[in-house]
């Protein structure tokens, strides 16, 4: 019969409500269970109805001390308050500690747009030391088609050549809504390459994305010394150049696949000097210059 402890049932529960999810949604909730369940472990509480509101507010302090930032850890309480419904819901426990604890996320700093040299060394160093691995083909991959990185792990067979598209299935979207986009041109070559490697190697997907692939590529830039951008900052460079070619903003939606227009409008980091361009297509009447000068009236005010 099953208990109310932990490894009893949450496993279990977790593989039957998110198992039919996006496998980056299921995989995303199984990371938060392994670390709850260590921090579980640490404190003692084997079962839910030994859990407490107290101690609910010393997990984010105990997940900074195991590598994990302050949002992070606010995402993985959200996740502990569904498990502890559910714990309501079989008899294990009365109350949920871990609902509504007011806890408020930090604004995650703005992802910079990627410039030329930056884009230079990175693909220089990837194309020399780390051809076709998981970093080589998310950078080209968030360069050129403004993929996130478990985006990248298309299968094989949903990249065509011949009609030039690549179709992401539903579940290596974020959100899992499946889309197409064409291959840019000037990625094809590259990308041939690196998918027939693939092939004559027998993997079925472009790329295997780790565990920890953000923090990866942190350590990767850090290395490089470019401690500023990131690999979503390629997705920031891609609709950034786009908004400055005048690209039609309905169609970049469509490539990247962005349903919001407010969120779109976020990955536009666009400069002072950017918007001035676009003054000399603006139709207005000469202002009166020094030759029409005239002089304010004797105590005039304003």
């Amino acid at each position: 019969m099953e208990g109310d402890a932990w490894d009893q049932w949450v496993d279990a529960w977790i593989k039957l409500r998110f198992g039919d999810s996006p496998a980056n949604t299921f995989d995303r909730y199984r990371r938060s269970w392994v670390k709850l369940e260590k921090w579980l472990s640490d404190i003692q509480v084997t079962r839910p109805a030994q859990l407490t509101y107290q101690l609910c507010q010393g997990y984010v302090g105990w997940r900074a001390q195991h590598g994990g930032k302050k949002n992070t850890a606010i995402g993985e309480l959200k996740f502990l308050g569904q498990i502890m419904d559910e714990a309501i819901k079989r008899g294990y426990c009365a109350t949920n500690p871990a609902r509504k604890m007011g806890l408020r996320k930090t604004a995650p700093p703005d992802k910079a747009e990627w410039q030329e040299n930056e884009i230079k060394l990175v693909m220089e160093t990837l194309e020399r030391e780390m051809f076709g691995s998981w970093l080589h083909v998310t950078f080209l991959m968030g360069l050129y088609q403004a993929a996130r990185l478990r985006q990248c792990a298309v299968p094989l067979d949903r990249i065509d050549f011949e009609r030039g598209v690549i179709t992401y299935p539903a579940d290596v979207v974020k959100g899992g809504k499946a889309f197409a986009q064409p291959i840019v041109p000037q990625l094809r070559e590259r990308l041939l390459s690196i998918v027939n490697e693939r092939r004559r190697r027998g993997e079925r997907f472009l790329c295997t994305i780790p565990e920890r692939p953000s923090i990866e590529w942190r350590v990767f830039l850090d290395s490089l010394g470019l401690r500023h951008v990131s690999h979503h900052g390629l997705r920031v460079t891609f609709i950034t150049r786009a908004c400055r070619a005048r690209v039609p903003e309905n169609q970049v939606m469509r490539f990247v696949s962005h349903s919001s227009t407010a969120v779109h409008r976020i990955y536009q980091k666009l400069s002072v000097g950017d918007i001035a361009e676009m003054l000399s297509l603006v139709p207005l009447p000469d202002a009166p210059h020094e030759g029409h000068a005239r002089t304010l009236p004797s105590g005039a005010t304003f």
